[in-house]
């Protein structure tokens, strides 16, 4: 096999990926490799799809292992951070070849995702990005005010060739299907817009998605998600906005069933998990403070890489305190519609007599998670076995957890 397809003629490796999201820098690391670095090592791996050499495509895995008194939603605020403009900076390579370094390319998010493990308390996140589409951050603009629908205004920005939007949400093309399956909910009132200067499109779409008012007239809200189109129904990345919580403020505590998870440890819940394909803590940003100190790595006799100083970052900033940064993303981030499963053991009353279940998810040390507030239950599943008896519960959160 002819070797000029490599590098570097030498398969001796020391693979690493430093990614910044939110002014927050993570790396991973293999092989010898021996130094001081402000990295919080929480990446798992990375996998780079590259077409033409010019679009690449990535996804990157992390794994946040929560310990007692940590704060569960660590990674969640940092996402948040890069919530306005949705830029990493990815740098990967092999420390053994540093003339095949890629160096800080620039890339958008189009998806965050993630997974609770309660029973570990380890939650994973798959992260998926592109190069191609960091133009719509290289560029801001000035919009004028407007008097329209919210949902007007998008589908004229998605017909415009100045912002190139269909380019990347390649599944957005067709403007009749936009409204007809249902991607854009149309059915909101014409509001005032205000004037927004030196903007980027997606600053811009998201003034627009906060600002929309339903035109019935009730509490509901809207919001924005980007999606990977897995399934192939779009054909291509999309961004989609929905009408929820309409009648999320109408259920009385007496209909309402209240179940603590993880904490205390009862083991009354034996498995919960979130269904939503987005993790809704990049669509909001996180006006709080993340310190962010120094890791120091070096690699033992065994050749296995050991952390030698602990780092702040990880370190649970949690308090009982009221503080109005923490208040406000938290009251967003409990508010937005996820669905999820909980199984539970025993049977329990139909659920048309428990319209309502309260979810607290506690990590150990007793620190929240954002996944907890009001469901409403939309399917309910009891099984008899040998083993026991359990109902396991599909939900859909209506309401923020206070």
């Amino acid at each position: 096999m002819s070797k000029d397809l490599l590098s570097i003629d030498t398969l001796v490796q020391s693979p690493f990926i430093i990614a910044t999201i939110g002014g927050v820098t993570f790396g991973s690391y293999s092989g010898d490799y021996k130094t001081n670095a402000t990295y919080p090592n929480f990446m798992k791996s990375i996998m780079i799809n590259k077409i033409n050499g010019t679009v690449n495509t990535y996804t990157l895995n992390f794994e946040y292992q929560v310990a007692t008194g940590q704060d569960p939603n660590l990674l969640d605020k940092i996402f948040s951070k890069a919530a306005n403009n949705r830029e990493i900076i990815l740098k990967y390579g092999d420390w053994n070849a540093p003339d095949y370094i890629y160096k800080e390319e620039k890339c958008i998010i189009t998806n965050l995702s993630s997974n609770l493990d309660m029973n570990s308390s380890k939650i994973s996140y798959t992260l998926s990005c592109t190069s191609d589409a960091i133009g719509l951050n290289a560029v801001t603009y000035n919009f004028a005010a407007r008097t329209s629908k919210g949902s007007t205004v998008l589908l004229n920005l998605l017909n415009s060739t100045n912002y190139g939007l269909t380019q990347i949400f390649t599944g957005m093309r067709n403007l009749a299907d936009n409204i007809n399956n249902n991607l854009i909910a149309s059915n909101d009132k014409v509001i005032n817009l205000e004037a927004k200067q030196n903007y980027t499109i997606l600053e811009y779409i998201n003034y627009v998605v906060n600002s929309m008012q339903p035109a019935d007239s009730s509490s509901s809200k809207y919001f924005l998600t980007v999606h990977d189109d897995y399934s192939n129904n779009y054909n291509g990345t999309y961004f989609k906005v929905t009408q929820v919580g309409a009648n999320a403020a109408t259920y009385k505590a007496t209909d309402t069933y209240s179940i603590d998870i993880n904490y205390p440890n009862d083991n009354f819940v034996t498995q919960f998990s979130l269904n939503n394909d987005q993790s809704w803590s990049i669509l909001y940003d996180y006006a709080g403070q993340i310190k962010q100190e120094e890791y120091t790595y070096t690699i033992n006799k065994d050749g296995i890489i050991e952390t030698n100083s602990a780092n702040s970052l990880v370190r649970s900033t949690h308090t009982n305190k009221v503080d109005t940064e923490l208040e406000n993303w938290w009251k967003v981030m409990t508010e937005f519609p996820i669905e999820a499963t909980l199984t539970i053991k025993g049977l329990t009353r139909p659920s048309i007599l428990m319209s309502y279940v309260k979810l607290n998810v506690w990590f150990a040390g007793g620190v929240k998670h954002i996944a907890s507030g009001t469901y409403i239950i939309t399917k309910q599943v009891d099984s008899i076995s040998q083993s026991g008896y359990s109902t396991t519960l599909t939900l859909l959160r209506v309401k923020g957890d206070e």
